[in-house]
């Protein structure tokens, strides 16, 4: 029989009926990875709930001052599951009490808990077996921003396919690993993605199924109301867009299934039995619908730097884009995309990491001087957009990029900076965050509709 991995999302698992139902209608479905359950409210998600439980007992409160917090996550297991389940306290009870001597690493292990015990209270429901995520996911990196180990998907093979029966089905908890020393460490958030990746990876599961709330549109529908669903689509198409801001899935999540055959199958628990989106290693596209979809996150910004014949100078890209990154000084600071002109750069980063004044103005000052100083300009655009336009048909028809300046030049949206790439596999647009809607209907009026 073939293997499904099928993973469920904080809002499947709220509502815990659904999630039995469908299980129960396939057979191959035998892998089950569960994220915490959770709230229309980002704050009252049970991850973000440990997250301050954890930092409680870190500031030195008692179990007793954690009291109600943790009757609080109690609560909404047994809602979401609807069972009585006093054990649930005593075992989150256990894991704010354990000693880990690096508060990094005692705050991944109690994160952890939300998708360990739903995947640990779903596996009786699902007449499954529940199986940590401790005895196959090997990670290694940060606490709070873990990557898989090479060796662990043998491991994945040797623990989930060694005593599997056709008709045994399996719980796994998403989000989280454990380092060589037994320490726990997450993925980032929304890392259950990644770990039915990971495992359907592990495994070579003939399907890998995500569950999610709403299907893949080709725009926002809080934009475009009416946004078409994709029926087909491939992984880059998907990567592109996931980092670009559709927030249906982990931009990361995609990474472990290249170089596979395996499929991605993302559906709608709301929806179901809809058939949702197929994610592929390849499809035909329609060359008079180049464009798949469009997407964009705020919170971007961008530094210009030009001057009279900086294009002749040897090595101005890597002075100033060093910058940016100095180990020497522990500088990391990513950026999302650079873009060149004659006599001009602009490199685009996330604004979150300049909120400080002083830092904003070392940076512009380390610019000026890496490109000569006499005659340079450094300018710090703010409060950017990053618009994705993605799709295949971008490879084989050139003309794309000039229609979709001339699309968004038609809406009235001003272009700060662009970027295509050699390969042409998706167009980027940094553009005012407050022109970023009207840029969106207008790419899509252009391309989809």
């Amino acid at each position: 029989m073939e293997n499904y991995v099928s993973k469920f999302g904080g809002s499947s698992v709220q509502n815990f009926d659904v999630i039995k139902r469908i299980v129960a209608d396939d057979a191959r479905r035998k892998y089950i990875v569960l994220s915490a359950p959770g709230d229309s409210d980002r704050s009252k998600r049970i991850t973000q709930q440990l997250i301050g439980l954890a930092q409680q007992r870190l500031n030195g409160q008692s179990i007793d001052q954690c009291k109600d917090a943790i009757d609080s996550v109690v609560a909404k297991y047994e809602n979401s599951f609807k069972i009585n389940s006093p054990q649930t306290g005593d075992r989150l009870t256990e894991r704010l009490n354990q000693t880990i001597s690096d508060p990094e690493g005692y705050m991944a292990a109690v994160k952890a808990f939300g998708e360990e015990e739903a995947a640990r209270l779903a596996a009786p429901l699902l007449d499954a077996t529940f199986v940590d995520a401790k005895e196959f996911m090997l990670v290694t990196g940060p606490f709070d921003h873990a990557t898989v180990q090479p060796k662990a998907y043998n491991r994945m093979k040797r623990v989930l396919l060694s005593h599997s029966k056709d008709n045994q089905r399996y719980t796994l908890p998403g989000f989280y690993g454990i380092h060589n020393d037994g320490l726990i460490a997450t993925f980032s958030f929304g890392g259950s993605d990644q770990t039915g990746a990971e495992v359907a990876r592990g495994i070579n599961a003939d399907c890998y199924e995500n569950f999610t709330d709403s299907p893949i549109r080709a725009a926002d529908p809080r934009i475009i109301s009416d946004a078409k669903i994709i029926a087909e689509m491939t992984r880059n198409e998907l990567r592109d867009l996931s980092y670009g801001g559709f927030s249906i899935f982990h931009p990361q999540a995609v990474k472990p299934l290249h170089d596979t055959s395996i499929p991605l199958h993302v559906r709608s628990t709301k929806d179901y039995p809809h058939k949702g989106t197929m994610v592929l290693e390849e499809r035909i596209s329609d060359p008079k619908k180049p464009i798949i979809g469009i997407a964009y996150q705020h919170g971007f910004c961008a530094f210009s730097v030009s001057k009279i014949g900086l294009n002749d100078e040897i090595g101005i890209l890597a002075r100033t884009a060093n910058v940016f990154y100095n180990p020497k000084i522990k500088r990391n600071i990513p950026i999302e995309f650079p873009a060149s002109g004659i006599d001009d750069l602009s490199f685009v980063a996330r604004q979150n990491v300049f909120n400080d004044g002083n830092y904003l103005s070392k940076i512009k000052t380390e610019l000026y001087e890496a490109s000569g100083s006499n005659g340079s300009k450094v300018k710090f655009r703010e409060n950017l957009s990053c618009l994705v336009v993605a799709g295949k048909g971008l490879v084989s028809n050139e003309y794309v990029s000039a229609y979709a300046q001339i699309a968004l030049a038609d809406a009235g949206v001003r272009i700060i900076a662009s970027s295509k790439g050699a390969e042409r596999r998706c167009l980027l647009f940094a553009v005012p965050q407050d022109h970023a809607e009207k840029a969106v209907k207008g790419l899509y009026e252009r391309f989809i509709a």
